[in-house]
């Protein structure tokens, strides 16, 4: 045995370990794992044409709130077209994901990825086609 091989192991085993609790200190850092309140913002649409806004507070397990979609394409006649709605987060503990559903019109739809302005999702709507969305957080 040389004296080099117990260093080696250790590595093998301690160094993804170290890994696992940066990323994971990071991803705290930037997003905390159990906030009471989010301020979400975004936008969705095949040009981006709804913007999205709602204030969500914790419920239980989740993070619930009134959110309204405003049309601010070009295609407005008479001003904005406005919905509302509510939309409920649920937050992962070890990643920056969630997991959103949108519910319009008594409609739902989902999201699953991170609070982003860097990532295009999929919004993804019953019997319709996915549709692009972006969430972040304000």
């Amino acid at each position: 045995m040389t004296i080099g091989r117990p260093w080696k192991i250790a590595a093998v085993v301690v160094l993804p370990v170290v890994g696992l609790a940066v990323a994971a200190a990071f991803t705290y850092l930037r997003f905390p794992a159990n906030p009471d309140s989010l301020d979400i913002t975004g936008y969705t649409g095949r040009l981006g044409e709804w913007e999205v806004t709602a204030a969500v507070v914790r419920t239980g397990n989740e993070l619930v709130g009134p959110m309204t979609m405003k049309h601010v394409g070009i295609c407005t006649q008479e001003g904005p077209q406005e919905k509302t709605g509510e939309l409920r987060l649920r937050l992962s503990s070890f990643t920056p994901q969630v997991v959103a559903a949108l519910v319009v019109d008594g409609v739902e739809c989902a999201y699953r990825g991170p609070l982003s302005e860097a990532h295009l999702g999929e919004l993804l709507c019953p019997e319709r086609r996915p549709v692009p969305i972006t969430l972040w957080t304000r």
